[in-house]
């Protein structure tokens, strides 16, 4: 019982009667009893679980209390956590965080996704379940908290493969259609302008100069569809073991007169002395390195050096090749699509934009990786690992190249 009781006194001291009001407190009681009994059971969930739980002041955002697997996620100490803010961890605007906030502090258990930062700067995704709750009379929000970095990376590499296939087979497609009338264009404008120059028939230089622009597109067009082709189904036709400081030079040797060419460019080498040998289809890693060759070039209108290194890393079994400019950069919000099909940073008529997405697959029909880093105004460098052995492919579902096309 609660007893609220007092004496009423006289006004010359004498107790006249006592009176108060005794109230049953029982259910009160048995209701704080479980509601602390509810609170030692929370808290030892909250401390044991091997889930990151957080609870959060939903009006400041303020950190009220992190669970030990919180502080190894993020990578601090409890304290260090208590005297945070939500929005010292979550990469979203304040404004963002508080809105979001207030429709939990409003409702039911809410769903997100957040960009979060750790201590050391890493980003991951996280998924969090945010439910309001009262916690020693005071509301919270808690929330459970899951790592879904590497499932969303997972997720994105499927969609970008499925992307792939979709275009893989949508330029195996525009390839086979126009390579028959490329091949009547290209084939009557070079017997054309051969036989009116053979007969002195060709006068005027307007003339010349049309069925010479037509000659030259045509053949543009048609290299346009000859990469389309290698799009489609790229592999190592002619695979054989050879030496990649070799293909490097010979590559050199090859674009000798362009080199000569580009204005104020100079090319330096670093090749690494006895490397193992690799099993590659040389043509194609020549092609690699004449088009990334080509693009350190344009990167570079005010000249500059573009530098070549070879080595081997003896802890993953691959050889590693870099190429490197000090141009233009490309800046970061780009990075992630420079090996998209059909995506260039080049004006009009100056690239198809397949050129990186060709090197791409090369280098992951022979089983490497390639990796670029970039910061503008100080250049770029992509770095290519490839295995001595190339993974064996398999080519039973792939579309037969035609035997027509002289552009194969």
């Amino acid at each position: 019982m609660e007893d609220n009781s007092r004496f009423i006194f006289d006004e010359q001291g004498k107790v006249l009667f006592y009176e108060g009001i005794l109230r049953d407190i029982t259910e009160r009681k048995q209701a704080e009893e479980k509601l602390r009994e509810s609170e030692e059971k929370f808290r030892m969930l909250f401390e044991g679980h091997t889930a990151i739980m957080l609870l959060v002041e939903p009006t400041s955002g303020k950190i009220v209390d992190a669970n030990p697997s919180a502080c190894r996620f993020y990578g601090y100490s409890r304290r260090a956590l208590l005297e945070m803010n939500i929005s010292d961890i979550n990469c979203l605007s304040p404004t963002e965080i508080m809105a979001m906030m207030k429709e939990v502090e409003n409702g039911q258990t809410k769903h997100f996704f957040f960009p979060h930062r750790l201590a050391n700067g890493e980003i991951h995704i996280v998924d969090v379940d945010s439910s309001p709750i009262v916690m020693q009379g005071k509301p919270v929000l808690f929330s459970i908290i899951r790592d879904v970095t590497e499932q969303k990376k997972m997720e994105a590499e499927l969609i970008e493969s499925q992307k792939m296939a979709s275009i893989g087979t949508l330029a195996a497609g525009i390839a086979h259609e126009l390579n028959s009338p490329l091949q009547v264009i290209t084939g009557y404008s070079d017997s054309l302008l051969k036989e009116l120059q053979q007969s002195a028939k060709l006068e005027g230089e307007r003339l010349e100069r049309q069925l010479n622009s037509l000659n030259r597109n045509a053949w543009r067009m048609a290299e346009i569809v000859r990469s389309l082709q290698h799009y489609a189904h790229p592999n190592p036709e002619r695979a054989s073991q050879t030496e990649l400081n070799t293909l490097v030079k010979d590559t050199l040797i090859l674009m000798e007169h362009q080199l000569k060419l580009w204005s104020n460019i100079s090319v330096e080498t670093k090749l690494a002395a006895d490397l193992p040998p690799f099993v590659c289809d040389p043509n194609k890693i020549i092609q690699i390195l004449i088009n990334l060759l080509s693009n350190a070039r344009d990167a570079m209108p005010d000249g500059g050096i573009i530098r070549i290194d070879t080595s081997y890393a003896p802890d993953m079994d691959r050889l590693v090749l870099k190429i490197a400019d000090d141009g233009l950069g490309i800046p970061e919000e780009l990075l992630k699509r420079i090996f998209d099909p059909f995506f260039t940073t080049k004006p009009v008529g100056k690239g198809t934009g397949l050129g990186l997405s060709i090197v791409q697959s090369i280098v992951r029909t022979h089983g490497g990786e390639i990796q670029v880093e970039s910061a503008l105004g100080k250049g770029t460098t992509f770095t290519i690992m490839l295995p001595l052995t190339p993974p064996v492919q398999n080519t039973e579902n792939l579309p037969e190249e035609s035997t027509r096309a002289r552009y194969d």
